[in-house]
Formats: C-alpha cells, sequence, structure tokens
C-alpha cells in the first residue's frame, strides 16, 4: 500500500489561510492526503477552534515584519533593500506588452521616501534605477536573485521537518515576508514548493518574485501568461485550475428566497438595492466623507426613495487602528438609522491582530450579489464578482488613498488588473460623488448584456467554475507524489 503523502501549508498571513480555509482547499486535500497547516502565533487559537482535528496544526518561526515584535538586523536591512528592488521590479519581454503597475508603484515609493530626508530619498532613487535597469535583462536578474538568495538561508523549522517529512510545502505567494524563508527552507530540504494565487490582483502588483517556486496555480490565461512574462516563472510549471475563492459563487447552494434574505435584514424586496461593500483603511478619510454624503444625499432627497443599500466593514476594520474603527463605526450607526440603510458588520470569529470570517458571512455575500441590483466598489475584488452574476458596477475613484504610506489621487491608481479590467466595458469608472448618485438614480440604464458576462466569467474566473477547490486538492495531490 502507498504511503499517504504529507503537504504543509505556511500561512503567515490569516487572510491565505482564511481563503484555503472558506474555499475548502484545506478540507479538499485532508480527504486526500495529510495535511499540516502552520500559522502564526497569534492566530494559532482562532485557527484550532475551526480546523477539522485531522488537520495538524503547528506555529510559524518567523518573525513577521508587519507585526510589532519584528526587529530587522543588518543581515534583514540589505535583505529589505533587495527585497524594496525586486518589488518594483517587473520583466520586460518585447513580444509582450509591459506591466502597467510599475510606473505609478514607483512614483509612490519616490514619493514616500522624499519626506525621509535627502539620503533616504538618494537610496530610493537607487533602488528604482536598479529595477529598472533589471526588468530589462533577465541575467541581471538571476544575479540579484543568487545574492538574496544566500541572505534568505534559514532552517527555522527543523522540527516541523522532522515530525512530518512533507512530500510538498504550499505558501500564498513568491516571496513576500517570510514566505521567501519558507520556500528557501523547502529546498534547502529538497522539498517540492508551490504557490497557490489567491488574489486578482498579485500577479501584477507585488513586483518580481523574491524566490521562484517549483510550482504556481493560477486561475486563468492571462495570469498564466503574466507570470511567465512578467515573472520569469516556466508555462510547464504553472497550473491553470479556476478560482477557488469563487467556488461558492458558481456553486451557489445557499441561495435563500429574496423574501425572506431581504425580511432578515429589515429590507424592502421590491425597491432597487445597491450593494456597497466599504473600502479599506487604505482609504479611510475619504470614506468617513463619502458615507456622510450618502447620509446627506438621504436626506436631502438627492438619492431617490426607491433606493436601498447594504452598507458592508471592509473586514480589515477589525484588525486595523481601534480609533480608526471607532471613527467609522461611529458614522455607520448614523446611517443604521436611516430607512433603507442596512449596514453589515461581517460574521467573524477574533479581533486584534486576527480575525476569520465564517461560514455564514459567505452566505450573507452570496445573497448580497445574487439579490442586490448594483454593486459600488472601490478598486476591489467585488466589481468582478457582481459581474459574474451579471449586474453592472460602479468602480468609485474619487479623492485621495494612501499607497505606500504616501497620499496618492485614487483615479490615477491606476494598476495593470484595474486597466485590465477597462477592456471588457462592464464596470463603469466613477470619480465624482454627483456623477454615482446620478448613476444609481438612473439605475435601470445600466444593463449588461449575456454574452459580455458569459466572456468575463471565462477570462477571469477561468475554468472548473464552482469546483476549483476539488482541482487544487487533485493537483497538490498529484504534485506531492512526482
Amino acid at each position: 500500500m502507498n504511503k499517504i503523502p504529507t503537504v504543509i501549508f505556511f500561512c503567515y498571513r490569516l487572510i491565505d489561510f482564511r481563503l484555503l480555509f472558506n474555499s475548502k482547499v484545506f478540507k479538499n486535500c485532508s480527504d486526500r492526503m495529510s495535511v499540516v497547516v502552520v500559522v502564526p502565533k497569534s492566530a494559532y487559537p482562532y485557527c484550532k477552534r475551526i480546523l477539522p482535528k485531522k488537520i495538524k496544526l503547528r506555529i510559524l518561526n518567523h518573525a513577521i515584519v508587519k507585526e510589532g515584535h519584528y526587529k530587522a538586523d543588518f543581515k534583514n536591512k540589505i535583505e529589505n533593500y533587495f527585497r524594496n528592488i525586486f518589488s518594483l521590479t517587473y520583466a520586460k519581454n518585447k513580444n509582450f506588452k509591459d506591466c502597467m503597475s510599475q510606473k505609478p508603484q514607483i512614483d509612490a515609493f519616490l514619493n514616500t521616501q522624499k519626506s525621509k530626508g535627502p539620503l533616504k530619498y538618494l537610496l530610493a532613487n537607487c533602488i528604482v534605477q536598479i529595477a529598472l535597469l533589471i526588468s530589462n535583462f533577465r541575467l541581471l536578474r538571476n544575479f540579484l536573485s543568487s545574492i538574496l538568495f544566500l541572505l534568505l538561508k534559514n532552517d527555522a523549522h527543523r522540527n516541523i521537518y522532522t515530525e512530518f517529512k512533507p512530500n510538498l510545502i504550499v505558501v500564498g505567494s513568491m516571496g513576500l515576508d517570510v514566505d521567501a524563508q519558507v520556500i528557501h527552507e523547502a529546498r534547502s530540504n529538497n522539498i517540492k514548493t508551490l504557490v497557490i494565487n489567491q488574489s486578482w490582483d498579485r500577479i501584477v502588483c507585488k513586483g518580481y518574485p523574491i524566490i521562484h517556486p517549483d510550482y504556481l496555480i493560477v486561475w486563468n490565461k492571462h495570469m498564466k501568461d503574466e507570470s511567465i512574462f512578467y515573472l520569469d516563472m516556466p508555462s510547464n510549471s504553472i497550473f491553470i485550475e479556476g478560482a477557488a475563492n469563487w467556488d461558492y459563487i458558481f456553486k451557489k447552494k445557499k441561495i435563500i428566497n429574496k423574501k425572506i434574505f431581504f425580511k432578515s435584514i429589515n429590507l424592502n424586496p421590491k425597491l432597487k438595492t445597491i450593494y456597497y461593500p466599504l473600502s479599506s483603511a487604505f482609504w479611510h478619510e475619504e470614506l468617513i466623507n463619502n458615507l456622510n454624503q450618502f447620509l446627506i444625499a438621504r436626506q436631502k432627497k438627492k438619492l431617490n426613495n426607491n433606493l436601498q443599500i447594504i452598507f458592508r466593514v471592509h473586514p480589515y476594520y477589525w484588525i486595523t487602528d481601534k480609533k480608526q474603527r471607532n471613527e467609522l463605526f461611529l458614522v455607520l450607526s448614523k446611517l443604521e438609522k436611516t430607512k433603507g440603510f442596512y449596514i453589515d458588520y461581517n460574521k467573524v470569529i477574533g479581533t486584534g491582530n486576527s480575525y476569520i470570517l465564517t461560514d455564514k458571512d459567505q452566505i450573507s455575500l452570496l445573497n448580497f450579489y445574487e439579490h442586490a441590483d448594483v454593486c459600488i466598489s472601490v478598486l476591489s475584488s467585488s466589481m468582478l464578482e457582481m459581474s459574474f452574476f451579471g449586474k453592472p458596477s460602479f468602480n468609485f475613484v474619487f479623492g485621495v488613498g494612501k499607497m505606500r504610506g504616501h497620499k496618492i489621487e485614487l483615479k490615477n491608481y491606476n494598476l495593470h488588473h484595474i486597466n485590465h479590467l477597462k477592456s471588457f466595458n462592464m464596470i463603469k469608472n466613477i470619480t465624482v460623488f454627483s456623477d454615482l448618485l446620478r448613476e444609481l438614480n438612473n439605475i435601470d440604464n445600466n444593463k449588461i448584456e449575456k454574452l459580455f458576462t458569459k466572456n468575463f466569467i471565462s477570462s477571469e474566473a477561468g475554468v472548473n467554475l464552482g469546483k476549483a477547490s476539488l482541482a487544487y486538492a487533485n493537483r497538490i495531490l498529484k504534485l506531492s507524489t512526482i
């Protein structure tokens, strides 16, 4: 009898854990092989509560940059210098269009460093020039990668390798934060590595890989092409398996009757409904201003009475600065008292450093998309998800946000994946609140043709609609037995 393979998932970010958990990747893998999940110590109690008992849980032994206890020594500072170079690097190829994310990311980086003094700004310019140079020459990218490779050396999880003797290591990125050390450590132990892309934007807005994995799972064809041409991933190491994150959308198993669902949230099923998933603290000041504008618009009857709005709090607010969360909730408490406004605060386990969305939250999301008539999105994947339902979305990009600590005009936030969506003519960009009100008040003028929806789903959700999680598990099983 063949031995069951063992796969270890390293999830230094709780969003990676949450997506793999909610999309049933952990469960489907554990039905086929032995699964171990490694998470930060701060997240361990919450993850322990919800993981099936047959899945082993262990604690990550790396310090995480975004957590307060992280302190960079001289080696870390050199490593971070290289990381900054690669974060602004995208390979250029004469046979493929350049990645549009590079310029706005460089501009934001330089503007951030400008306020830190002349020396910091000089070093920042050196980083940018090196990034631009190596974007044009693969030999130079390989040379710098080989230097950085030496700095990643570690054996932080020797005990876990000894205990489980894994066949495959799975991570959520090509080297963000501690994922780079995890991939290096796996390579040192002669274990193959797999990156599962879990976001619609990560391939084209996180720069060049700090370290390349052995394999990569992506959602669709254009992601594969972008991985080949911008990230130098070999074509035969990339597998198109669809978007497990969106399985719940295409399964549509837990749709609740509209009358019953709207009664549960005190809304009228006969009125036109706007779904507005709020932005994260990236846009906090503008968000507060925007919500107050909606309140005034309702009070002054500038928003039609036949419209009702579902406001959904961005889950990030459960782990952001408490002052910001309180500011947001104070404004939402005023909206909550307004007829035709409903606030969804998410269904979460845990707050502070960690939060995990529950299955009930996913059911709410599914029914928001199913029963709402239009979506307001602020540079988020919600506009894609609403488009899968054949309904219009308004990408609301007005005001000022923050990128790398620098304030930028959101209308200039033209990253590659945002620009890609424009080619479908399904999502309308709006930069002024008065224009948004006009579009909402004339909601019936915004219709999406079925053919457009079909083509959009084919391009973005890719293959294995509603079954991508199973496809991931089967692919992981196959790779773990090579």
